[in-house]
């Protein structure tokens, strides 16, 4: 029988990924309200696309390559390497919406963590980067909740958020799609698909 103990993270990983858990993550759509504004994706299959073609990518080039840097500098209480890391995913975020975006979360994230879980390090991380009149990213405030909740890399690198995020914005966008609930997991099933390739 498999040990309850190895388990314990996964109620707070279940609480902290809930759409209902108050990141700020929620307020923000990737660019997927622009493109359907700019009429980019109008269809199920323009959003696998934008899924595929867009987010994809940025998450293997970008945020899960920076996502376990956070972890491993958390890991090892390195809150200087910390604070390096997140200035360069605020630079490499180029226009000021996505940067502001990031920073709004990860300040929501890093006040909920501080809240929940009262955790030193994230204390000590927020008075450095107050101190540096910095922003905490959202890539790294999970890098902290991940390390205070001592859930696994494997599932740190598992980043469900956007893709729940991006399927249930378009289809809260097209009201007429709203009962397509078994494209929406269709898609959600291939997005997680591609991201276990990674």
């Amino acid at each position: 029988m498999t040990d309850p103990k190895k388990f314990e993270w996964l109620g707070g990983l279940i609480q902290t990924t809930d759409t209902l858990f108050p990141s700020g993550g929620y307020a923000h759509s990737y660019g997927l309200e622009e493109m359907v504004a700019l009429g980019k994706v109008q269809s199920i299959q323009d959003l696998e696309d934008f899924l595929m073609q867009e987010i994809l990518p940025s998450l293997e080039k970008l945020e899960l390559p920076y996502l376990r840097y956070s972890v491993e500098a958390v890991e090892q209480n390195d809150l200087e390497d910390l604070a390096k890391i997140n200035e360069e995913i605020s630079a490499w975020k180029l226009t000021r919406e996505i940067r502001d975006a990031g920073s709004s979360q990860g300040a929501q994230l890093l006040r909920m963590i501080l809240e929940i879980y009262q955790c030193p390090i994230s204390k000590k991380f927020k008075q450095l980067l107050h101190d540096r009149s910095d922003q905490c990213q959202q890539i790294t405030a999970t890098a902290l909740l991940r390390n205070v909740q001592k859930a696994p890399i494997e599932s740190t690198m598992m980043r469900p958020q956007p893709f729940y995020r991006f399927v249930e914005r378009f289809f809260v966008l097209d009201y007429c799609l709203l009962g397509q609930f078994q494209i929406s997991q269709q898609i959600l099933a291939a997005g997680f698909s591609a991201l276990q390739q990674l």
